[in-house]
């Protein structure tokens, strides 16, 4: 979530690998009250569940690496369908969202969203959180999630712990979060940056954690721009929205390209 005002693997692709694009994936428009259709997967086909908290946030590049693998994708709204009735998931998604674990009053379905997490992690699901996703996930393992020093917003270079899925060393995907969890039990960091030391975890073979969106595109960070802007402070973790969307160009290749990878990890093992 962002803050509120109120209170070794194999297979790295490297930079610029997944730069062009292929056709758009079967996704659905998660709109309230729409039925949720997906097409008929062929033998080998995975079904890509992504959990959705808010209707500007998106699977962004996970879309694009679901269509060049010929997985179906469904964009389950948890804000109006509640978690429990996800469609059966091969791979879970859990998406970001601007509130947090600690605003149940404000958003109940975020509870019963916890509990889905726990079973599923239990159950073997392979499962990717992202941002508030990350958070999610931490917490139905346990660990407190808090508000960070400062927010995070915007293109900023992180290190890779613990040689994670074969990533380089340091790397500059997209921020835009203010709240960081400590490691659950059990689980392994796999990146950290000067304003937040733990980034992102895995938990056993597939579960996946990441506070920052390795899925950022052009459209992702406008539609956050466009939503989240009473979040932007003059501070140095909090890139001006010039520079946010000069950089997307350069930066966002590398990003889909790990994403890609990491997936194929998780789907693999």
């Amino acid at each position: 979530m962002r803050l509120h005002a109120s209170h070794p693997r194999q297979g790295w692709l490297g930079p610029g690998a997944a730069a062009q694009a292929p056709p758009r994936a079967n996704a659905v428009d998660a709109a309230p009250g729409r039925q949720e259709q997906v097409r008929q997967g062929d033998e080998g086909v995975m079904r890509v569940v992504c959990l959705q908290h808010v209707p500007f946030e998106g699977p962004g590049w996970v879309e694009q690496w679901c269509a060049g693998r010929g997985h179906e994708l469904l964009v389950h709204p948890v804000y109006s369908n509640g978690a429990e009735s996800h469609p059966q998931a091969d791979l879970l998604v859990v998406l970001g969202g601007p509130m947090g674990v600690g605003d149940a009053d404000a958003y109940p379905w975020l509870l019963t969203e916890i509990e889905v997490l726990k079973r599923r992690v239990t159950e073997g699901v392979p499962t990717l959180g992202i941002c508030l996703g990350a958070q999610v996930i931490a917490s139905a393992l346990g660990a407190t999630v808090r508000p960070a020093r400062c927010r995070e917003i915007g293109w900023f270079r992180a290190s890779t712990v613990n040689d994670a899925f074969g990533w380089p060393g340091s790397f500059t995907p997209f921020h835009w979060h203010g709240e960081t969890f400590d490691l659950p039990a059990g689980a392994r960091q796999v990146a950290r940056t000067e304003m937040c030391e733990h980034q992102g975890f895995t938990y056993g073979e597939k579960v996946v954690a990441l506070q920052f969106h390795l899925e950022a595109t052009e459209d992702t960070v406008r539609a956050l721009i466009a939503n989240c802007a009473d979040e932007l402070e003059d501070q140095p973790f909090c890139m001006r929205v010039s520079q946010m969307l000069e950089r997307t160009d350069e930066l966002a290749p590398q990003g889909h390209a790990m994403l890609e990878s990491m997936l194929d990890q998780m789907c693999k093992a």
